[in-house]
């Protein structure tokens, strides 16, 4: 619950600071003001309301349990329909715990003015606090729809409230209706107790989302399940999963990674024809590029095709292949061009092991020159086959 807390504090103190545009407009407030004041007021009451509404935030800001008795009968003398005071005692009375005070001044500001930011952030609280969980997305609902906090602000509140409560339940519902924030709220689920088969429940109406869910699996040991996950996923032929690595010449496919390529968009990119450029500085061990494979034992041969510019001692890429159940090396292969512009192809023998070996990692690195320079290459294919003598 204490997510909860936090935001409605630094929601209510934002509320104060911009209380006439997260709440109502001016024009509004104006109306309102003008047909509720008697007829003795001058035409500069608008104004005056203004000046004592402006006053009472800034004081409310810096000092909540202050004395603003007179400045907020004066508020209500003037716009007696103004929502502002009921919102200040709100929050009084939250600061001293005094939750039946808590909840009479919600009741009336949300009768005065149904968008109150505060009195609904305070309707989420209390839902919250009493289990009551299909109230929590009700509410939360309404203020999202207030567009007066940062959205991720309240997907991290949301889940938090679930966390609290430990049953994930009515939120999995939630997330089935696909909400404008369900992306948000599903991408902080993966480093939630959530159980795998709920999240499975709704993974596929969030595609962007499918790449983390993996991720979640492999993290969690079910790399063999996170495959199986990913073959639906995609919806492809047995035959186009045959090919070791899948996309051996990097076209930009829509299979989600690890088991199609994720790449460093700051080294490298897709080539609209297919293919990886790659720049490297020369300097230290960067990865490239990354894709999680499934092997079988066996003796196999890793070919690579590239072409570009590469400087003498500059800097060079290197391929390597791991196995994921016990992390131990399988091979490396570096890639180090002789030729500008013209394809080269590099090969080099493994063997993947009988156990403990059921899925492997294959890496782009960066290899680092004795004389750092920026190369330029382009990785026309990779290719991992069985080896015949």
């Amino acid at each position: 619950m204490g997510i909860i807390q936090w935001v409605m504090k630094a929601a209510l103190a934002a509320f104060f600071v911009f209380v006439a545009v997260f709440t109502y407009s001016v024009g509004e407030q104006r109306g309102a003001t003008d047909t509720a004041a008697p007829a003795s007021l001058s035409i500069m009451a608008p104004l005056k309301t203004d000046e004592i509404k402006t006053g009472l935030t800034s004081r409310v800001q810096n000092d909540l349990m202050g004395d603003f008795d007179q400045d907020l009968a004066a508020l209500s003398e003037r716009a007696p329909l103004d929502v502002l005071p009921f919102e200040i005692e709100l929050a009084r009375a939250l600061t001293r715990n005094d939750a039946e005070a808590a909840n009479a001044f919600a009741d009336q500001a949300l009768r005065r003015q149904p968008r109150s930011l505060a009195a609904r952030l305070f309707g989420l609280s209390r839902a919250a606090q009493t289990g009551d969980y299909d109230r929590v997305i009700a509410d939360y609902e309404r203020v999202i729809e207030l567009r007066a906090i940062d959205r991720n602000v309240l997907s991290d509140a949301i889940v938090g409230v679930f966390r609290g409560g430990g049953d994930w339940s009515a939120l999995i519902e939630y997330l089935k209706s696909q909400p404008s924030t369900g992306r948000a709220i599903l991408q902080r689920l993966m480093d939630e107790p959530v159980a795998v088969e709920d999240l499975e429940s709704v993974i596929a109406l969030y595609p962007q989302q499918q790449s983390r869910y993996l991720d979640r699996l492999i993290r969690d040991g079910a790399t063999a399940q996170a495959f199986s996950a990913w073959q639906r996923f995609t919806g492809l032929a047995d035959d186009a999963l045959k090919s070791l690595p899948f996309n051996q010449q990097f076209e930009d496919l829509p299979a989600p990674p690890p088991f199609n390529w994720v790449i460093s968009r700051e080294r490298a990119e897709f080539q609209s024809r297919g293919g990886l450029y790659v720049t490297y500085l020369g300097t230290e061990r960067p990865l490239m590029a990354r894709q999680i494979i499934s092997a079988s034992p066996g003796d196999y041969i890793l070919s690579t095709e590239a072409l570009g510019r590469m400087p003498e001692e500059g800097g060079s890429l290197e391929w390597t292949l791991t196995c994921l159940g016990d992390n131990s090396r399988l091979a490396a292969s570096q890639i180090e061009l002789k030729t500008i512009g013209e394809q080269e192809t590099f090969e080099t023998t493994l063997t993947i092991p009988e156990t403990n070996c059921d899925f492997q990692r294959l890496d782009l690195w960066g290899r680092s020159g004795a004389f750092p320079k920026t190369s330029r290459t382009e990785i026309l294919s990779v290719s991992l086959d069985k080896f015949r003598e």
